[in-house]
C-alpha cells in the first residue's frame, strides 16, 4: 500500500472516529466546524471574509460553517464599528464549553490512538505531521 493512500486510509478512519465521537458525547456541531471554532477562538478580531483564505477553505462553505456556529449559539457575529460591511466573528460562553468538551473528547481519542506507541515515536510522529505540513504549504 502506497504511503499517500495509507495516509488517507488513516484520515479518514480518524475523521469517521471523531464524528462518531462528537455525536455520541452530544457535541452540537461537526468535527470541521470545531476546527473552524478552533480558529475563531484564538483571535478576537476575526473577520469573517478572512477566514476562509486563512484556512484555504470555499468562502461560500465557511460562511455556511459560521451560520451553523451561530445558529447553535457558539459565535456571534459583531459589525465593525468604522466599516459596517465588516463583519467579526467572536465565539460566545456557549462556544467556550463546547470548545473545552469537544478538545478534552479529541484528546483522548488521540490518547487512544495513540496509545502503544512509545513517547519517541509519537515524537517522531508529530515532528513528521510539522514537516509535511511546513512543505505543503511551500
Amino acid at each position: 500500500m502506497s504511503l499517500v493512500f495509507q495516509m488517507g486510509s488513516a484520515l479518514n478512519a480518524i475523521g469517521k472516529k471523531m464524528r462518531t465521537g462528537f455525536s455520541t458525547e452530544k457535541i452540537v456541531i461537526q468535527p470541521s466546524q470545531f476546527g473552524l471554532l478552533v480558529y475563531i477562538s484564538k483571535d478576537k478580531d476575526v473577520i469573517q471574509t478572512e477566514l476562509a483564505s486563512l484556512l484555504d477553505r470555499d468562502k461560500s462553505a465557511v460562511l455556511r460553517e459560521i451560520d451553523i456556529l451561530e445558529e447553535n449559539g457558539l459565535v456571534r457575529r459583531v459589525n465593525d464599528a468604522v466599516d459596517r460591511r465588516k463583519k467579526f466573528v467572536i465565539i460566545t460562553d456557549k462556544g467556550k464549553k463546547v470548545l473545552k468538551h469537544g478538545t478534552l473528547l479529541i484528546d483522548k481519542m488521540m490518547n487512544e490512538l495513540l496509545d502503544g506507541l512509545p513517547e519517541n515515536e509519537k515524537e517522531i510522529f508529530y515532528k513528521v505531521l510539522v514537516h509535511l505540513e511546513n512543505k505543503a504549504r511551500q
